[in-house]
């Protein structure tokens, strides 16, 4: 596979990003870090100033998009319209250089039957109606070994091609969006896979990610446990013979 920069729909590779005005220098440092490996950048900024504007969005691979507030809803802004690899990050994180590069391989090694993440989680389900639902999560930055199917992914370090699916976010309801995603991927069968990772090969700008994050807001928080609150399967990709047994 040619990963050089292409016109070709088919390998063209957009990186997805929302922003608040509160994570600016996050948002700026990941656009001028990333744009030269991709194929285009699609910004969406919530709640910045209207007339808003710095050299660092001149690149012509950058599409600055700005509505009402739409929240982590905005990486996924021009989705349901994109065709080839699509990587959706973070304002608050930190990439490794070869990121770009390290997420599309990833999904040519599952030849693009899954989508592909750094952050994953495994819902531990029990048939006990008197005990809630738990989780076991795998961050993206502590050490994994080997690629590991996942019930759902962070979508700050998520990647997936349009020949495996496309996301609207229009069809989501507001507020947090990594369950929702995981839970149109399970109903379309589509393995989510966690990737081998080194310690902090991504890692969190501790000046930002507190900085009007949904992790603060009880009610988005609430809602994402209730929705998370439902049967999982595990999915896992045709070609990983290594884990039929799953």
């Amino acid at each position: 596979m040619n990963l050089s920069l292409t016109s070709s729909d088919d390998e063209s590779i957009t990186i997805g990003m929302a922003s608040v005005p509160s994570r600016m220098r996050g948002m700026l440092n990941n656009v001028e870090q990333l744009v030269s490996s991709c194929d285009q950048f699609d910004l969406y900024l919530n709640g910045y100033p209207k007339g808003f504007w710095t050299k660092a969005l001149d690149d012509p691979k950058i599409n600055v998009y700005r509505d009402r507030d739409i929240g982590a809803h905005g990486k996924l802004y021009m989705a349901h319209r994109t065709r080839g690899y699509f990587i959706t990050i973070d304002d608050d994180l930190v990439y490794p250089q070869g990121f770009t590069y390290a997420m599309v391989q990833a999904i040519e090694k599952y030849k693009r039957e899954a989508i592909v993440g750094v952050h994953g989680a495994l819902f531990v389900q029990s048939h006990d109606v008197m005990q809630p639902q738990s989780r076991v999560l795998f961050s993206h930055m502590a050490y994994l070994e080997h690629d590991l199917p996942v019930h759902m992914l962070g979508t700050g370090i998520m990647a997936y091609h349009s020949d495996t699916i496309m996301f609207d976010w229009r069809d989501m309801e507001p507020g947090k969006i990594d369950e929702q995603v995981a839970i149109i991927a399970q109903e379309r069968r589509i393995p989510m896979l966690c990737i081998a990772h080194p310690d902090n090969w991504v890692m969190e700008d501790d000046n930002l990610k507190f900085r009007d994050c949904l992790r603060r807001n009880k009610e988005a928080s609430a809602k994402a446990v209730e929705r998370q609150q439902r049967h999982w399967d595990l999915y896992i990709p045709q070609c990983w013979k290594e884990f039929e047994r799953f």
